[in-house]
């Protein structure tokens, strides 16, 4: 199977490396991932004896305590974010080569932990192949997705076989991983919840009752404004989940301000934010702070 899973995508990587190339040349957020990822430019994988591989800022975050744990360790991911955060916790950081390249580019390691729902084939195979142990931390499955893979359950079966252990978000999520072929899965608990998170800056409180959209995504924000009136009283702030937004929805509040007539600001804009701003609305359009304002 894993034979002919290669050769599939090989296929798929022929025929779309143009539109990728062109792609990140014009979106910003791919600029760097795209030519890492698909054609392995300035994408050499380090060695190390313990490799973590997570998706993006969030699942980076989470892993940074585990990360300090080990002396030699690396990291790969697959967004810019994720790059950019795991490069201020790890000298080792790659964006994961597509599958196709894996055979290339996967240097031996004795641990390969993926984090979630990371579940490449070729990854996990490669990992195998060489010799390392494989293991899936915070393992889960939501609703949606789990009528999706058992779809494809003869698949993940596939996947699952070269996992040699498997820690789980919940009970609900291991009987769904044993269900798709998932063997040694230990219910565990959500590591994302249970992180000890700590404010790395003390703001002063606001004058004004706060409201904080927080980690929105595409269109949430018009749909939450268009059921909410701001009094004279609050201050709203706005912090999306993805940074590819903060343009257009920076373009968004400025017209929704104009046309209710209130005030907008960026947090990008102040050089040394200290927790009060005098407009109506602020648009976080940067990362990293959300645990900040809630505190």
């Amino acid at each position: 199977m894993v034979f002919f899973y290669y050769i599939l995508l090989s296929l798929f990587h022929v025929f779309l490396s143009i539109p990728l190339l062109l792609l990140s040349f014009l979106k910003q957020k791919y600029k760097n991932s795209i030519k890492a990822r698909f054609f392995l430019y300035k994408n050499s994988l380090q060695e190390a004896q313990v490799h973590f591989h997570a998706c993006s800022f969030g699942e980076i975050r989470s892993i940074a305590p585990l990360l300090d744990s080990f002396n030699d360790v690396r990291v790969s991911c697959i967004t810019q974010t994720g790059f950019d955060e795991a490069s201020k916790k790890c000298k080792k950081v790659n964006f994961l080569a597509f599958e196709t390249l894996l055979p290339f580019w996967f240097k031996p390691c004795k641990v390969l932990v993926l984090f979630e729902a990371e579940l490449w084939l070729m990854l996990v195979f490669m990992a195998k192949l060489r010799g390392a142990k494989v293991i899936l931390l915070n393992a889960r499955i939501s609703d949606k997705s789990f009528n999706r893979y058992k779809k494809f359950s003869f698949f993940y079966r596939k996947v699952f076989s070269y996992i040699d252990e498997v820690f789980a978000q919940s009970k609900l999520d291991k009987q769904r991983l044993e269900e798709l072929g998932a063997k040694n899965v230990h219910e565990f608990f959500n590591i994302k919840a249970c992180a000890n998170l700590e404010a790395n800056k003390h703001y002063k409180k606001n004058d004004k009752e706060l409201i904080l959209f927080a980690s929105t995504h595409e269109k949430e924000d018009e749909l939450l404004l268009e059921n909410f009136t701001l009094n004279s009283k609050q201050r709203l702030i706005i912090a999306p989940r993805h940074p590819e937004r903060f343009k257009n929805l920076e373009l968004f509040l400025k017209q929704y301000c104009k046309k209710h007539s209130l005030t907008f600001s960026k947090f990008s804009e102040f050089d040394n934010f200290d927790g009060k701003f005098a407009s109506d609305i602020l648009l976080v359009d940067v990362l990293g702070e959300l645990i900040n304002l809630y505190l």
